[in-house]
Formats: C-alpha cells, structure tokens, sequence
C-alpha cells in the first residue's frame, strides 16, 4: 500500500481514501523535510545573505550576473555548499579601510565550493577560511583591506587547522592595508599563522598587491605543515599602485617562529618583484623548488641561503633564473642560473591569459625557450 505522509496539524490518525494509507507526519519526518538540500537563485545581497546564512549540507545557492553591494560579511557555517555564479558576479562591500574581522566570506564550514565570484573592498581578507576541504575556484579578489584570501586558523598550540583546501584558477591583485603606514601588509593569497596538511594553490596569480604575492608565514609549530603552488604566477608585488610599499616578495616560503614546512612550489613564475622571487624566509623545513623561473626580482630570484635557516636551503631543480642566484644547502640539478632575459619568449605579463574553462596559460610569458627548464604551461 503507498503512503503519504499529510501535515500533522490535520489532526487525525489515518485516512484511507482508493487504496492509498495517510498518515500524520511524524516529527522525524518533518526534520528530514526540514533538513533537505535545495537550490536557491539570488539576484540581491539580501536574498544572497539570507541563503547563506540558513544555508544547509547539499545547498547550491546561484547567483545572478550583476554587482551585489554588501553591508556585511557573508559566515558559511554549513558543510557540504555550492556558492556560484555561472555568468559572475561581483560582492561588493564598499569599504575604505581596514577592519578586522571584516572578511568578504568567512568560511568557518568544510567541504564547500566557491565559483566565479569577484570578491572586492571587504574591509579585511576577501575571503578567510577556517573549514578544511573546501573549494574555491575561478574567484577574483581585488581592492580588499587585507590579503585576498587566506588560509589560517587561530593562532593557538592544537587547534584544529584548515586543511585540504584547494583553490584554484584564481587571481588576486590590487590588495592593500591601511593597519600600517605604508599600507604594505596585504598579500595576494596567504596559508599561514595555523595550518593543516594538504592546502594547495594551483593556476593562481597574484599581481600588484601591497605585501607578497604568497605568504606561508606559520606562527604555530602544530600548523607549521606543507603546502603545495603549482602553474602560478606572483609578479609586481610590493606596491600601492607605483608606490612602493610592503616586502615585495613573489613566494614567501617561511618564518623564523617555527621549524617550518617543507613546502612544495613547481611550474611556477615569480617575476619582477622589488624584493626576491622564491624566498627561504628562515624556514628550518627544506622546501622543494622544480620547474621554476624567477627573472628580474630585485634582490634575488631564488634566495635559499637565509643565515638563521643555518643552511637548510632548498632541493631545486629543473629551474630558471636570469641571475641573482642564492644557495646554500639543499640539492640542486638541471637549473639554469645565469640565462639573459632574451633568451626568454616574452616578459610581458600581459600575455597571460585564461581558457573559458578558467585554465592559465602562460603564453610564452617568462618561458625559457632554449630547452623545458622552468615554467611551462
């Protein structure tokens, strides 16, 4: 016999009616309508807000094409949601300073995805995540107050750490702070102070933003573990416009608080930063560098001979660098140290572009032509 279950506020026990058995809905029942997943179109900040904030395990909450002007910053405290924009589009939260606190998203749940949004003025990190195993793909963040997005827990001995976090085909650019007088403490992406295994960037690039373009900096030994870059590009960092401001370093791959982690960074460019390209930064964890380029970063391309690492240096191998070469410690084999900067494709970053589907392409950019050392892709 089919039965349905009828809302119990019908107030009877059963109703038999050709065949067919109904019967009030149990409170059992009425959770598990509660809990199902849905799908929710949004078309303004408060609709996109109010689907956040009840979203549930299995939600897709899609956004209209159009600019979205935010009064707050977005918790997902759910598991298990999708956040996208299949035509994009723009939160805009309208800050013009730095608060903290104040991110664009807080991603405090796992197991989520991000697509296709352009995340700007938040008055802190675009987007900040504490959850692991979540997902962020093909978003922009550009004009924060602090770094674009970053990967961190709390600054605490054991707390559990972000891990897994994947965040892929993203740009971040034009990140600055107003904390410091220089307004030099914004980086591009970050996964520092605490985090777990596993993170990892692949096909990003961070440009022109006021710090670094990749911060690893733990503060916590139990979150002092490895994450991975891969076919990225960090350039032009260090500067408010053309105003010199923060470090300035492309991949900054270290601190001087913990041990470290070793790190692994390949098929990756760090190209015309005021400080230097790949940097040790006092990591004590040796990092592993292949299929590399750094050109033209002012200090050095590749700085692995940092005194209070005490010559842990770096494995290195297959890369490229037009000079400015630092070494101590480590391995190194099938590197170009010394290549002249016409023996390149083209510098120009503007050849970069991305495919439809969100995928980077290099386009000669920085591509070392002589053989497949360095980055390629």
């Amino acid at each position: 016999m089919k039965k349905f279950v009828a809302s119990a506020l019908l107030g009877v026990s059963a109703v038999s009616l050709a065949g067919c058995a109904f019967e009030p809905a149990s409170e059992a029942d009425l959770a598990d309508q509660a809990d199902e997943a849905v799908t929710r179109s949004v078309a303004t900040a408060s609709e996109l807000a109010s689907a956040v904030k009840g979203a549930k395990s299995g939600d897709v909450i899609t956004l209209a094409a159009g600019v979205y002007k935010m009064s707050a910053k977005l918790v997902l405290s759910a598991s298990n949601v999708t956040i996208s924009a299949p035509s994009g589009a723009t939160l805009d939260y309208g800050q013009s300073k730095s608060t903290d606190n104040a991110y664009g998203i807080d991603i405090t749940g796992s197991n989520n995805r991000l697509s296709n949004l352009t995340i700007m003025r938040a008055g802190d990190n675009g987007v900040h995540i504490v959850g692991s195993g979540n997902t962020v793909e093909r978003c922009k963040f550009h004009d924060n107050y602090d770094t674009g997005l970053q990967i961190s827990g709390k600054e605490t001995e054991g707390a559990p750490a972000p891990s897994n976090n994947k965040i892929i085909n993203c740009d971040s650019y034009a990140n600055h702070d107003t904390h410091t007088s220089s307004g030099g403490d914004a980086d591009g992406f970050a996964a520092k102070i605490n985090v777990g295994p596993g993170n990892s960037f692949y096909g990003c690039v961070a440009h022109d933003n006021s710090d670094d373009g990749w911060d690893l900096f733990p503060k916590v030994a139990s979150g002092s573990n490895p994450v991975t870059i891969e076919n990225s590009i960090s350039y032009h960092n260090g500067y408010i416009g053309s105003t010199r401001a923060g470090n300035g370093n492309g991949f900054k791959l270290g601190s001087n608080l913990t041990s470290g982690g070793a790190h692994t960074v390949k098929n990756s460019v760090a190209f015309n930063n005021p400080s230097k390209g790949f940097d040790e930064n006092h990591n004590m964890s040796r990092v592993n560098l292949s299929n590399d380029t750094g050109v033209n970063n002012a200090s050095a391309n590749f700085a692995f001979n940092d005194s209070q690492a005490s010559g842990v240096g770096a494995n290195i191998t297959n890369s490229v660098a037009n000079g400015k070469w630092q070494q101590s410690g480590g391995t190194e084999s099938g590197n170009v140290k010394n290549a002249s900067t016409s023996s390149f494709t083209n510098l120009d970053p503007s050849k970069i572009s991305r495919a439809s589907d969100g995928t980077l392409h290099l386009n000669g950019f920085a591509a070392y032509k002589p053989s497949s050392a360095g980055a390629h892709f």
